[in-house]
C-alpha cells in the first residue's frame, strides 16, 4: 500500500520461471512422496520394497554410453535455462502514469487514447493506432491531402500522452481517403 505522495511500485508480468516453478514443485512432490514410502516402509508400516534403493542399484549398473553425452548437454542446458529466466528481470504490465496514484495503462489503452486525439484534429475521418512502450503509430484517413495534418495530428496525440511518465515517439501515416468511405460534411 502507498501513502499519498508515494509512487506506486511498477506492476510486473509473471515470468518464465512462473511456468516453471509449479513443474518443478510437482518434481519435488513426487520425490518427497516416494521418500516418506521408502521410510514407511524401513519402518516395518508398509510391505514391499524400498524404491530409492532399488533406483540407486539400477543407477550404479549403468555403463557410459555414446547417447548419454546430448541427454546430459541437454539436461544442462535446461538447467542454463531456468537459472536465467530466474534471475532475468520480469517484463512490466503496464505504462505508468506520470502520477501518485499507481495508474498504469495498458498498450491497447495508449492506443484508444491516441486514435481518440487523432479524431478530433479537423479533416481526420478515422484513425488506428498501433501503441507500445516506446512507440505509437497512427495511420490517419484524412479528408484532404493537407501537409500541415499530420503535424496537428502530431501535436494532439503528443499532448494527450504527454500525462505518461515517459511519452512513446509519436508516428502519423496519412492515407487518402477511400471511395467508398467518403462522409458528407
Amino acid at each position: 500500500m502507498t501513502t499519498p505522495g508515494e509512487r506506486a511500485p511498477a506492476r510486473l508480468v509473471r515470468g518464465p520461471i512462473g511456468v516453471a516453478g509449479p513443474l518443478l514443485a510437482t518434481v519435488l512432490l513426487v520425490v518427497g512422496v516416494v521418500l516418506a514410502r521408502d521410510g514407511l516402509v524401513a519402518g516395518g508400516l508398509l510391505g514391499g520394497r524400498a524404491t530409492v534403493p532399488a533406483l540407486l542399484d539400477a543407477a550404479g549398473r549403468l555403463t557410459a554410453r555414446s547417447w548419454l553425452i546430448p541427454v546430459g548437454a541437454g539436461l544442462a542446458l535446461v538447467g542454463l535455462g531456468l537459472v536465467y529466466a530466474a534471475v532475468r528481470p520480469r517484463p512490466r504490465r503496464g505504462i505508468p502514469v506520470d502520477s501518485a496514484t499507481g495508474l498504469y495503462l495498458t498498450a491497447d489503452g495508449v492506443a484508444r487514447l491516441a486514435s481518440d486525439a487523432a479524431g478530433e484534429v479537423g479533416g481526420v475521418l478515422s484513425a488506428r493506432t498501433s501503441a507500445g512502450r516506446r512507440r505509437v503509430v497512427t495511420t490517419v484517413e484524412a479528408t484532404t491531402d493537407d501537409p500541415t495534418l499530420a503535424d496537428a495530428v502530431t501535436r494532439a496525440v503528443s499532448a494527450r500522452l504527454a500525462h505518461l511518465r515517459t511519452p512513446p515517439a509519436v508516428r502519423v501515416r496519412l492515407r487518402a481517403p477511400r471511395a467508398d468511405s467518403r462522409r458528407v460534411l
